[in-house]
């Protein structure tokens, strides 16, 4: 009897002992390779598609950052929604990226990711406040350029020159209710100082043509053309300077680095997980 009750206990103990080995074989698969796999592959699945519209975007960036006598010449509204959509693009992959630093699997990746899209989403919120600028002053030219420069008398002159006066005016007071971006407040200053040449042309230009005073006319003429091509000249050079010390391509640089790091890791996490 006893040597039954030892068998039947030794059996007992055999079946619990095979069943914690087989639970705790379940357990450490689920926890070492089924989660991680599991982890690895909601990532793909939540991010990889944001991330493929971000580099898609990135190449547009780096145009705009490289071309700006390109970017400023004009169709500043079409650009401005580019860079909007842009921008929406790298806020969707960072909101999707959400979670993802506290699991083991992705949070290197879930890092560089971020910093990628904090680099991208700050360099284009400091371009869209530049374009903002430039959109007053593209309304400004635009002004300028529907202006009736046909004169046959001295009456249409004058029109001319109180049209020309009126939109400086405009446009000088438009540009003077927004707050010039640090990085140009040398272009902003030469704009504003060719808007008040332009006053000040129009003010002597207006006093002459009501004296009937031809050659003060001729004279206030080539003066005016004189001090607005000095002031052109010095807006083309704080452009250039502008381009040369500008930050945005350093941080262009930066974001690229980010992209193929981030490509990488993405691969090698499809690899490992046979996703």
């Amino acid at each position: 009897m006893k040597t039954e009750v030892i068998k039947a206990h030794w059996k007992l103990y055999t079946v619990f002992s095979v069943l914690t080995l087989l639970v705790g074989s379940a357990l450490i698969y689920y926890f070492l390779f089924f989660v991680p796999q599991l982890n690895a592959k909601d990532f793909v699945t939540k991010n990889e598609g944001n991330f493929l519209r971000t580099k898609d975007n990135v190449s547009y960036l780096e145009e705009t950052v490289s071309n700006w006598n390109d970017f400023v010449s004009g169709e500043m509204e079409q650009k401005t929604a580019k860079l909007t959509e842009t921008k929406k693009s790298f806020e969707d992959l960072k909101s999707t990226l959400t979670g993802f630093q506290n699991k083991q699997e992705t949070k290197e990746l879930s890092s560089i990711l971020n910093q990628y899209c904090d680099k991208s989403i700050n360099l284009l919120n400091n371009i869209l406040t530049i374009s903002e600028y430039f959109k007053k002053v593209e309304k400004s030219v635009s002004a300028f350029n529907s202006l009736n420069t046909q004169t046959n008398s001295i009456d249409e002159l004058k029109k001319l020159v109180l049209d020309f006066k009126s939109v400086s005016e405009s446009s000088l007071a438009e540009l003077e209710k927004i707050e010039a971006p640090q990085a140009i407040l040398g272009i902003d200053k030469d704009y504003k100082d060719l808007l008040r040449q332009y006053i000040e042309s129009a003010n002597l230009l207006t006093a002459a043509i009501e004296q009937n005073n031809i050659s003060e006319v001729e004279k206030v003429g080539k003066s005016s053309d004189e001090a607005v091509s000095l002031i052109a000249n010095q807006l083309s050079t704080d452009l250039t300077s502008f381009i040369e010390t500008s930050n945005m391509a350093k941080d262009m640089e930066l974001i690229k680095s980010f992209k193929k790091l981030g490509e990488e890791k993405i691969a090698k996490l499809k690899n490992k997980y046979k996703i």
